[in-house]
């Protein structure tokens, strides 16, 4: 919780997360899409003639029709991930979005002296993995496409230690 507050009133992972999506999306790559598309296109309707050639000539030489269909697909393959990449930006976007929106609802409030109830709906949905360093570091790879580092306080942590049920005595 301490964390989300951090990122409240921080612009820091809003700025970052817009990057992150910014570089991930094609905006600026559309001409190429198109270009790809029309390159196909014209592979295509080679391809077309190719095999009907091939048709005619009994299916004699069949390199043209491999060299043509090899490089559809090679163009495939590139129009698949770029539209990976499309919709992996809408997914940072969406959940940058999403975010900012539950941050709103996180009150203020002073982590040395005050605890909030744990949302883990957040926690769930926007913590993909999360690595503890042994100098108190905390370092979350969040699905806003960005990592989010904090530091365990020594102050709080008495409030992160585990409480072990009693042993009873034997007798």
């Amino acid at each position: 919780m301490s964390a989300l507050l951090e990122m409240k009133s921080n612009d820091l992972p809003q700025l970052e997360a817009e990057a992150v999506a910014e570089r991930t999306d094609l905006t600026n790559k559309e001409h190429e899409v198109e270009e790809i598309e029309i390159m196909m296109e014209q592979l295509n309707q080679e391809l077309y003639e190719a095999v009907d050639e091939e048709l005619n000539q009994a299916g004699q030489d069949t390199k043209q029709v491999e060299t043509l269909t090899n490089e559809i697909v090679k163009l495939k393959h590139q129009l698949d991930a770029f539209e990976e990449r499309q919709e992996q930006a809408a997914k940072y976007r969406t959940e940058l979005e999403w975010l900012m929106n539950e941050l709103e609802d996180i009150p203020e409030f002073d982590p040395l002296k005050h605890r909030i109830a744990f949302r883990a709906d957040i926690f769930e949905r926007l913590v993909e993995s999360g690595t503890i360093h042994p100098d108190g570091r905390i370092v979350y790879k969040l699905s806003t496409g960005i990592e989010w580092e904090c530091y365990l306080e020594d102050k709080l942590a008495y409030k992160l230690k585990v409480k072990r049920p009693r042993r009873k005595k034997r007798k």
